[in-house]
């Protein structure tokens, strides 16, 4: 009888210390779990590859002038209030402007016939700021931080690091790509626009260079 009784303390003595046993596995593993949880999140803030930049459009100027001031035809997907303007043609230097934008509908017909087209149905804008350009590319206002030296616009800096942007642009077949980068070495895409050209150009873009390949 004795036996029998130290034989099933011995049994229910193994069955509790199995339980202890394995709720402090569980334990850790929930542990484990939830350090894991806070590492993917950590490096889940802002992936490189994500499509996190900011999307322009672009303008074109087609000869027409008004009191000194001349008509930019502007592609872009939405109605903007304030645009910034860069022209990356005229000199090494990107020359960078700030204008104000007023739907006109008759100025938006004018770009339409002229490029025998309906996709400059958002926004168009005489200005004295094209009188030296003649096409180049748009982004929204309130997208676009800038960098600053002696007061004067000198480029841009969307990440916010006071450093200048790099601007680079390469084309394709018939499209011109305008892609702004953290630095030279293409770390991470901060702006992207492209503009049509009706001409057939020497493809100098790589994969990088297209936002899909990220």
């Amino acid at each position: 009888m004795e036996d029998k009784m130290k034989l099933r303390y011995v049994v229910v003595k193994l069955i509790l210390l199995n339980l202890i046993t394995g709720c402090t596995q569980l334990e850790e593993a929930n542990e484990d779990v939830a350090e894991l949880s806070k590492e993917i999140s950590e490096e889940t803030i802002v992936p490189k590859d994500s499509k996190s930049y900011v999307s322009g459009g672009s303008y074109n100027t087609i000869g027409i002038e008004q009191d000194n001031k001349t008509l930019a035809c502007i592609k872009y997907s939405a109605t903007i209030k304030k645009g910034v303007f860069i022209d990356l043609d005229s000199s090494e230097t990107p020359i960078i402007k700030i204008q104000s934008i007023e739907v006109n509908p008759n100025q938006i017909k004018l770009c339409n016939e002229y490029f025998n087209s309906q996709e400059y149905t958002h926004t168009a804008i005489f200005s004295e700021a094209f009188q030296y350009t003649i096409n180049g590319y748009i982004f929204d206002e309130k997208d676009i931080k800038f960098f600053i030296e002696n007061g004067k616009i000198i480029g841009l800096d969307l990440n916010a690091d006071n450093k200048s942007d790099y601007l680079n642009t390469c084309s394709s077949i018939e499209s011109e790509h305008l892609s702004v980068w953290e630095d030279e070495l293409k770390n991470a895409r901060l702006a992207y626009a492209y503009r049509h050209i009706d001409a057939d150009l020497l493809e100098t873009c790589g994969n990088i260079d297209y936002p899909e390949s990220h």
